[in-house]
């Protein structure tokens, strides 16, 4: 379909209805994505993925409405009929609550698949920042180096256990960061200010999805999990220190590691199989 502004069809079909997919918020190269998972599929639905766009600040305001605005009037203005939302890592936050709309507006409950979905915790903020440090540490002057690592460390030491305050510091940190190298470099922004800009967007995205109770979402949905023990459910269940919680309404496993689990045929038979037909 064309003339789509925050999504790209990856797939045309003749069912009728539409099968949305959100991966993680922007997180540079990524491990996979639905356009991976999509050409492997049998299906007749459309397939649409969400689309991010460059940002020079936070993504699409700071709230979860403003966030998710730009997909869901789109799909609204389009009078679609919505079969599933597929969600990817983080992306089942999203997936959940988009899923969720959509079946108050249009009756019937889209099908809800989770591929090795997770919920945000304070390790991940960190992990996440320190990624950031550790790649832009060649491109940055020294003074500006110590700066961010010493303002990540401040907002550590403040937010050490909530990790929403802890991402919305950190983005806070790296926007005067960023806020230095545009005085810097004036328009011709390095590759440093692009990484930094793609980190702050993942962490301002971060900092939203914390924010949503999806679990009573995700009860009504389907995992597709791997055997990653550090990835999806498993560093969810692990972080919580609830290694039995049933976070979601039906869960299979994969052999297949976090990073093929976009790729792998068997996890594609079992998503076709999910979707099915059209519902009349």
């Amino acid at each position: 379909m064309s003339g789509l502004m925050h999504w790209e069809e990856l797939r045309s079909g003749d069912s009728g209805e539409v099968v949305l997919a959100v991966d993680s918020p922007p997180h540079g190269p990524a491990a996979a994505d639905f356009r991976e998972l999509t050409p492997l599929l049998e299906t007749r639905h459309s397939v649409w993925r969400a689309v991010e766009r460059p940002h020079s600040g936070p993504p699409r305001g700071a709230s979860l409405d403003a966030y998710l605005a730009p997909w869901t009037d789109e799909i609204r203005s389009r009078g679609l009929r919505v079969r599933a939302v597929l969600g990817y890592s983080l992306g089942g936050i999203f997936a959940g609550v988009i899923a969720d709309g959509i079946g108050r507006s249009q009756g019937v409950a889209p099908e809800v698949l989770l591929f090795d979905p997770e919920l945000v915790d304070t390790d991940m903020v960190l992990d996440e920042f320190r990624r950031l440090v550790s790649t832009v540490s060649p491109s940055l002057a020294t003074g500006k180096l110590e700066r961010l690592e010493r303002d990540g460390a401040a907002t550590l030491d403040t937010h050490r256990d909530d990790a929403k305050a802890l991402a919305l510091g950190l983005y806070s940190a790296l926007s005067h960061a960023i806020d230095d190298e545009l005085d810097a470099v004036g328009s011709t922004a390095g590759l440093a200010l692009d990484i930094m800009n793609t980190a702050a967007a993942r962490l301002s995205s971060l900092a939203i999805a914390e924010s949503v109770d999806v679990l009573p979402l995700w009860l009504a949905g389907t995992a597709l999990c791997s055997s990653s023990p550090d990835s999806g459910l498993s560093r969810t269940r692990t972080a919580m220190l609830l290694p039995e919680a049933a976070l979601v309404g039906r869960e299979i496993l994969f052999e297949e590691q976090h990073a093929e689990v976009l790729r792998s045929s068997a996890v594609a038979r079992k998503t076709s199989e999910l979707l099915g037909g059209p519902r009349l």
